[in-house]
């Protein structure tokens, strides 16, 4: 089945209140959050992706956080592999 236009949105407004529902202590970096960076690192903008990944890092750096949740695949892709240290 193809997710439909729609889902990424839904999963956003529904994970807050799952999360609530399973007793999770959760946070949003909120401001200080960045673009991961794939989309610019996969079209050749190598010093751009570095710049956002350095800010990622820094910012990652200072938050107290066991686990990290995304609901994109590429950001969590990104986050795994090309981010050190997590």
């Amino acid at each position: 089945m193809r997710p439909t236009t729609s889902e990424p949105r839904r999963l956003r407004e529904r994970s807050p209140k799952s999360a609530d529902a399973a007793e999770w202590i959760w946070g949003l970096l909120m401001d200080k959050e960045q673009n991961s960076g794939n989309d610019v690192r996969r079209i050749g903008e190598v010093g751009l992706f570095s710049m956002l990944r350095e800010k990622n890092v820094k910012e990652l750096a200072n938050a107290k956080f066991r686990r990290v949740l995304t609901s994109d695949p590429h950001t969590y892709n990104t986050l795994k592999k090309r981010v050190p240290g997590r």
